[in-house]
């Protein structure tokens, strides 16, 4: 083993509480394939609220103004919820970004060397990631369905880490490992074939040849990245020819700004632009669940309020930033490299939506965290005090576990569909609902279930199209945007020879996709 392991090895078993629950936190996220379950969500909530808990009640802040700018910016996500069509799936996302703001905090509270083995931590989970994509392509699989998520997500993340990576390698005393594991990085988010991310992967890497040029090791490797960089360019352009996808992209961007219009003051709600994109777009487009463009994507889900809200929470962010760096809190080197992931994330997420995903807004925001130094002191004791500490942690764990367990139900529902058990499943789909009444795609499912049924009896028992009809309805009321649930109405009402409400209903799915030439008026 190389003396850089084991000096790796002894930094990490020297560490506090906090730098092991963001660990743990970090690596379930990126072990768990980027995007997971609202029960995933809800297990690291119960993780992060609870440690945040115990670090809350032993120190406090002397300067509380981000706790208030925080606030701020949760109340903007609340506000465009509040108001939102398919309000589960504004609540889903809000739940990842509040364990973000929560991993801000832990990280924010803890000190110096936990900070800097976090970035080491979020390094070889980088190193981790693109050793299971090399194996997985070089087994003969497909990219995308071997990382089984679109390959923009892993080069958003790989490139934050890849920044990471050389400000090691300009601070560490072992710099041939670090320039290798950063070569690794590289030409793992080459094979992604993410042309933005090779850009500015390869523009960082210009920027510390220009800080460490002198260190003969980097020339060697600045020669390797080169070279990837032409064979990756000359690959990504064989196989993605054309603009196509950046004419698409001005259509998602127009998307974005048709709902912001509508809804200025406070959006479409939070991470609901591909809930309402099939409404709202101008012209016929690949669909997407994302606009491309962060600050236009939260511009049509938060509204003014919101963008607002990000912009002036950012400022503070940097105000802090820049008053760390003059204090030199931190690392300078660490800091610098800390700024240029930063940076590089956001020009990414003018093009991508790498913003969007849990793993890369929780390590986003983890690395604000880092350079957002604030001075702690010691609480004193109060069992008043944290007697409500605890009541709110219980209180916010009581509110999100019904929703994980509403999924198991879910989950075992489409067990016993896919047996056509349909009398199984629906009960398990009802007790869904039972614990969280907001989710349509419950009733929608067990709507479809009642409708197995129905043929099953040979479309004799009359009440099970009737059930049918009474959750789709349900469904469509919290969802009022969905062409499909307008549409499966307006069929199930002509089955039942309701010829008004067929036409009705047809017609609110025409006009929820006016693009899609399956919809159909029925008269």
């Amino acid at each position: 083993m190389p003396p850089a392991f084991w000096n790796i090895s002894e930094r990490i078993k020297k560490n506090d509480f906090p730098f092991y629950c963001l660990l743990a936190v970090l690596s379930l996220s990126v072990c768990g394939g980027f995007v997971f379950s609202v029960t995933f969500q809800s297990v690291l909530f119960i993780i992060l609220i609870t440690c945040f808990a115990f670090i809350f009640i032993k120190k406090k802040l002397k300067n509380n103004n981000i706790f208030i700018f925080m606030s701020l910016l949760l109340t903007a996500i609340f506000l465009s919820y509040l108001g939102a069509d398919f309000q589960v799936n504004v609540r889903n996302v809000s739940l990842g970004f509040l364990n973000a703001v929560i991993a801000f905090f832990i990280m924010l509270y803890a000190d110096n060397r936990n900070k800097e083995n976090v970035l080491l931590s979020l390094l070889f989970l980088g190193l981790w990631v693109s050793f299971l994509l090399f194996i997985q392509i070089f087994t003969g699989n497909n990219i995308e369905q071997s990382a089984f998520l679109n390959i923009n997500i892993i080069s958003g993340f790989l490139l934050v880490v890849y920044t990471l990576a050389l400000g090691f390698t300009e601070k560490n005393k072992y710099p041939v490992f670090f320039l290798s594991v950063s070569l690794i990085i590289f030409f793992a988010i080459a094979v992604t074939h993410s042309r933005t991310a090779v850009v500015l992967a390869y523009a960082v890497t210009v920027f510390y040849f220009l800080i460490i040029r002198k260190n003969n090791y980097f020339h060697i490797f600045f020669i390797a990245v080169s070279c990837i960089l032409i064979a990756g360019i000359v690959y990504a352009f064989y196989t993605k020819t054309g603009l196509q996808s950046l004419s698409e992209r001005f259509i998602w961007w127009k998307t974005a700004l048709f709902m912001f219009k509508e809804n200025a003051l406070f959006g479409v709600g939070f991470g609901n632009y591909g809930a309402l994109f099939l409404y709202y777009r101008p012209e016929p487009v690949l669909n997407t669940l994302f606009a491309h463009n962060i600050f236009l994507q939260l511009l049509a889900e938060t509204g003014i309020f919101g963008i607002i809200s990000f912009a002036v929470v950012f400022y503070i962010m940097g105000k802090n930033a820049v008053i760390s760096f003059k204090n030199k809190n931190a690392d300078l080197i660490y800091m610098k490299s800390v700024v240029a992931s930063i940076i590089i994330f956001l020009i990414f997420n003018i093009m991508e939506y790498s913003f969007y995903i849990p793993a890369c807004l929780t390590t986003f925001f983890v690395l604000c965290g880092f350079l957002c130094h604030c001075e702690t002191e010691r609480r004193k004791k109060s069992f008043a005090f944290s007697a409500v500490v605890a009541a709110v942690v219980l209180f916010a764990i009581y509110t999100v576990v019904p929703f994980a367990v509403a999924e198991q139900y879910y989950k075992n529902g489409q067990r016993y569909a896919s047996k056509k058990d349909y009398k199984k499943a629906r009960e398990q789909y009802l007790k869904a609902v039972k614990y969280d009444g907001k989710n349509p795609e419950y009733l929608h499912q067990a709507a479809d279930c009642s409708f197995g049924l129905y043929i099953l009896s040979s479309q004799m028992e009359k009440h099970y199209l009737q059930d049918t009809i009474n959750f789709e309805s349900q469904s469509e009321k919290l969802y009022t945007h969905s062409a499909q649930i307008k549409s499966g109405l307006a069929n199930l009402y002509r089955l039942s020879a309701d010829m008004q409400n067929a036409q009705k209903y047809s017609e609110a799915a025409l006009k929820c996709d006016k693009f899609n030439p399956n919809y159909e008026i029925i008269h």
